[in-house]
Order: structure tokens, then C-alpha cells, then sequence
């Protein structure tokens, strides 16, 4: 007996080709059916990094293992951060869009399958370069490749990578911020990620990593119904949350933290409930918890909301269902009411810092001992 997928081996032309070459050549069949057993056993570990043991023996770099280069050249020393920290501020650029690029790069992250994060610099290559929640980090990259060159040209051939470059700048982006909340605030920094090439990138694989949502750009694209029928936004935002990683309150702050630097991926002020953006203040949690607001859909899809104040009726803020969500959830709803007490903020900057940086090194499975998983209580 035969199944159809059995019959198309045979009647279709390209399956019979197939079919037909690997008859004529057991060896190669049988290296195309250890490779294919190898990806289907081994897709899910992640970057050979995370390989331990003596059966490691897979010499090649498998373009379904994500590969990276070797690093090559001494690592940047605490002096290069610091200057390259202050020539990135000196651009111009600002820590809304610092901030955004960096969480971008990082973004991509899925500890499902350890697949994404900004370790190669792939925020830079098609695909992702040109998707439209990246639309806003492709001035940044270009006005950091101008920082990577300079610096080289500066330093007797010392090289930062553009893949540490971008989380740094996001580095000096937050630690910026943090000082204009009166926070003296040092975001931890671990350099040695590599730039990989357009050659080293499965384009179509890649694709698969492209978000049909992202709670914390606050970005919901057109394919979501497709994708996701009947789902909510904020059920979606759960799960990104999930793939990396986080506790509640490391969401809550991650999130919080993003909202008032502006990290929104169209620049808009949906969830920015804030009049300092680019400070890394609690504004967030204290206007999402005022009693004085009332909130209303803004039409029947109730996909975006205003906040008014309730005695004059005037418009205060706009939100989404993702910025909503720490107001309406109980349990977010507790750690956004700590937050958003009086002496919330010190906490509220050292926990961001803290998650901030877990995120930046999810996939940085090259760092032995490296803390992944953060003990944020709430």
C-alpha cells in the first residue's frame, strides 16, 4: 500500500530526480539522511556554543545552526567602552532610538529553540534590515557603522563589531537616562559578540523569527489576525515575554522602562505616559494606576484606548491593549502599584539595569557562567 506522498516520490518530476540521484548514490544518500537525522535531533539546541561532550564531532557550520565567525582581535578593554560609549552620544542620536536598536537586535531571541538575539549583528541583513518594525534602526546602524569605522581608524587597528556596538550603545542610551532621573546608574557590558555575513544568514529561516506582534515595541502588524485568529494582543505579549524568559515583574519593568524611553517602533506615544521621554522615570506605572483617569476604547475594535480625566473630561493618554494589560491583570496590577508608589524609583531603575541587561545576553551562550535567569521578586 502507498500513500500519496509515497506516489508523488515517483510521478512527481523533481521528487523523482531526487529519488532517482540518490538510488544511483548510496554514499550520498546516506550523508544527506545523517544530516537531515542530525537537524531534526539537534534543531532545538541552539548554536553549537551550547554542544557539550566528546560525541560534539560535526566539524561544519550548518547554515540551520545560525553560524557565527570566530571573534578575531584582542577583546575591547574597559577604555574602548568608554570611548566609544561617548562617541555614540556625541552622534547626536537619541536614547529613544539607542534604545530601540539595541532591543531590537535583541529581540529576536527565542529560548524555545535558542534561535535570534544580537550576537552576530543580523539586525543589519536582510531579512531583518527590512522588516517594518526595524524601519526605525536603520539610520542608527548606519550613523553606528560610522562610530565602528572611526573608532578603528583610531585605535591602531583595534575593531568593535557592529553586533556589540549596537547593544552598547543601548548601554550608554540607558545609563543616560537614568542619570537625567538622578540615577547614577552602570549598566553591565560583556563585549566579544561577532558580526556574521549575508552568506552565514538563512534568509528564509529567518523570516520565521519575524514578529507578527511585539508588546514591547508596542507594534501589532497587519498579519496578526492571520496568524493568530481570535487571539489577543496581550496573550501574544505573554508569550514574547515567555520566550525570554522573564518573570512578571521583569516584564512589567522591561516594558515600563521601554514605554518612557520611547521605544515604541512607530514613534508614537500609544503607552508613553510620560512628559520626559528619554528619562528613565516610573511615569509609566504612576499615570497607568491614577484613580483620576478613566480609560475608553477609542472605537468597537478596542485595540486602543485614552485615558481622560474623569472630573473635565480632557484627554490625558493613549494606550494599546499591551500597555493596559499592567493596569487590568491582577497580578500585574500588584507589581505596578509597587512601582508606582513614591519610593518606587531607585528599585524601578536598578530592576530595568537588571533585566535590561538579562535580555541583552540571552543568547550569549559563548560567556560561561553568564546569569540568564534573573530572581526579580515582586
Amino acid at each position: 500500500m502507498m500513500m500519496t506522498s509515497d506516489i508523488a516520490l515517483k510521478v512527481d518530476p523533481e521528487y523523482r530526480a531526487v529519488c532517482e540521484r540518490f538510488l544511483a548514490d548510496f554514499d550520498l544518500f546516506t550523508l544527506a539522511f545523517s544530516k537531515a537525522w542530525y537537524k531534526l535531533t539537534h534543531r532545538d539546541m541552539g548554536p553549537k556554543h551550547r554542544y557539550l561532550g566528546p560525541e560534539v564531532t560535526i566539524a561544519d557550520d550548518l547554515l540551520w545552526q545560525d553560524p557565527l565567525p570566530d571573534a578575531e582581535g584582542p577583546s575591547l578593554d574597559e577604555a574602548d567602552v568608554e570611548t566609544l560609549k561617548k562617541a555614540v552620544l556625541d552622534t547626536g542620536l537619541s536614547v529613544s532610538d539607542l534604545v530601540y536598536t539595541a532591543f531590537s537586535a535583541a529581540s529576536t531571541y527565542r529560548d524555545s529553540d535558542k534561535r535570534g538575539g544580537a550576537n552576530g549583528g543580523r539586525l543589519a541583513l536582510a531579512p531583518q534590515k527590512d522588516w517594518a518594525v526595524n524601519r526605525r534602526t536603520v539610520p542608527v546602524i548606519e550613523a553606528l557603522r560610522s562610530v565602528q569605522s572611526d573608532f578603528a581608524a583610531a585605535s591602531d587597528g583595534r575593531q568593535v563589531s557592529l553586533a556589540d556596538l549596537i547593544v552598547l550603545a543601548g548601554t550608554a542610551a540607558v545609563e543616560q537616562a537614568a542619570r537625567a532621573a538622578g540615577s547614577d546608574a552602570e549598566v553591565p557590558f560583556t563585549p566579544g559578540r561577532v558580526d556574521t555575513t549575508q552568506e552565514l544568514t538563512d534568509i528564509e529561516m529567518f523570516e520565521w523569527l519575524r514578529p507578527v506582534a511585539d508588546g514591547f515595541r508596542n507594534f501589532v502588524s497587519e498579519r496578526f489576525d492571520q496568524f493568530a485568529p481570535g487571539v489577543a494582543p496581550e496573550a501574544a505579549f505573554l508569550d514574547k515575554a515567555n520566550l525570554f524568559t522573564l518573570t512578571a515583574p521583569e516584564w512589567a519593568v522591561l516594558t515600563a522602562g521601554l514605554r518612557v524611553l520611547g521605544a515604541n517602533w512607530d514613534g508614537s506615544d500609544r503607552g508613553v505616559f510620560t512628559d520626559r521621554v528619554g528619562v528613565l522615570t516610573t511615569d509609566f506605572f504612576v499615570n497607568l494606576t491614577d484613580t483620576d483617569l478613566v480609560w475608553t476604547k477609542d472605537d468597537d475594535t478596542a485595540s486602543t484606548f485614552t485615558g481622560r480625566v474623569q472630573a473635565t473630561g480632557e484627554a490625558r493618554w493613549r494606550a494599546s491593549r499591551n500597555d493596559l494589560v499592567f493596569g487590568s491583570n491582577a497580578q500585574l496590577r500588584s507589581i505596578a502599584d509597587a512601582y508606582a508608589g513614591a519610593d518606587g524609583q531607585e528599585r524601578f531603575v536598578r530592576d530595568f539595569v537588571e533585566v535590561w541587561s538579562k535580555v541583552m545576553m540571552l543568547d550569549r551562550y559563548d560567556v560561561k557562567g553568564h546569569k540568564r535567569y534573573g530572581a526579580m521578586a515582586a
